[in-house]
This record gives structure tokens, sequence and C-alpha cells, in this order.
């Protein structure tokens, strides 16, 4: 609720929440063109759900992965999975002055502990990292367009969701993740 009451009154995107859990074999996935998927341990999709998720990243869908308390496991598996589906695509660090860092809020810092819940809150450029695809239709059509298909934050941003904070802030500073979060909807709502 923290996260879409500033979508709403910080960048002016209304509308009700609507979040819907899915399977990733789910009938309507196509139906939601932003997944999100977050996690303490490893992530363990079995072949039918990789065999979705591909087919629905192709398409022009958007995954947006989130390492809850930055939880390395959780990224490895991820980028495993990723490298099975996607062979000559990989993660990679967007740059600091990627467009995705001022589409909404200008973030040029963000303050983050490196590790959870210890509130040794530094100064720090943003970190996402963006797998990207052909745009749907542009092999066909010989333009060589990519896309950011999948998002990935290696620190918490999900914590920082909440409209009641729970103290300490996990990763990211509560106001950062949120500016952060937003602008990382907000590119997958307008691209």
């Amino acid at each position: 609720e923290g996260l879409f009451a500033h979508l709403g009154a910080g960048l002016a995107l209304s509308g009700p929440p609507q979040v819907q859990v899915l399977a990733l074999t789910d009938e309507n996935l196509e139906h939601y063109p932003v997944l999100y998927v977050t996690g303490h341990g490893a992530i363990k999709w079995n072949r039918n759900e990789r065999e979705a998720l591909k087919g629905h990243l192709s398409r022009g869908g958007l995954l947006i992965a989130d390492a809850c308390c930055g939880e390395e496991a959780f990224g490895k598996s991820l980028r495993e999975a990723l490298g099975e589906l996607f062979p000559e695509r990989k993660l990679e660090k967007l740059d600091p002055l990627h467009p995705l860092f001022a589409c909404g809020h200008r973030i040029e810092k963000v303050r983050r502990s490196e590790k959870p819940r210890t509130h040794a809150l530094e100064e720090k450029d943003p970190e996402l990292y963006g797998l990207a695809l052909p745009e749907a239709g542009a092999a066909a059509q010989g333009t060589g367009r990519v896309r950011l298909a999948v998002l990935f934050s290696p620190h918490d941003l999900g914590c920082a969701w909440r409209a009641r904070p729970l103290g300490v802030p996990c990763q990211h500073q509560d106001e950062d993740g949120l500016k952060l979060s937003a602008n990382v909807f907000l590119w997958a709502l307008t691209r």
C-alpha cells in the first residue's frame, strides 16, 4: 500500500492497486504484462514455469525481480534461470545515467546498507540490472531494437513499500527505495 500511495501522490498515477498472485503457468498470464518476483532463497521454477516465463518475456512482458534483504541465493538462481532461457543474453548493470533513473524521480544517489537491517546507510549509485530482448516484431522488421525484459534489484526494494515502516530499513532507506521502485514501475508501465 505504501508503493501505491507513493505512485498516486508523488507521481500522480491514479487507479486502484491491482495486484494478483499468479503461477507462471496461469492461463491468464498474458493479461499481466508486468510480473514481480521476490524471495529470500533460490528461485525454484520448474521446466514448464521457465518456458512460460520465456514466452511471456519474448512476447513483450517484463519481469521485475527483487532480492529480498539482498539475498545472494535469489540473485544467483535468477541469473542461472535467465542464462538457461536466454543464453545469448545476460543481466547487465544499468549505467547510473540510464533514463530509468530519471523517468519519474531524478535519482543520482540512494542511501543503502550493504548488510540488511544494520542501518549502516551509505550514499551510493543506484544499482539495477537489466536483461534486454528484441522488441516484439523487431527481428521480423529488421530494426534490431531491444527493450528491457527483466529488471533486477540485488538490494531489497520491497521492504520500502509498506505504509507502516518497520523501523530500521532493510537495505534501501525507505524514501529512496520508494523513489527507485516508483521509477521501475513507471518505466514498466510506459515502455
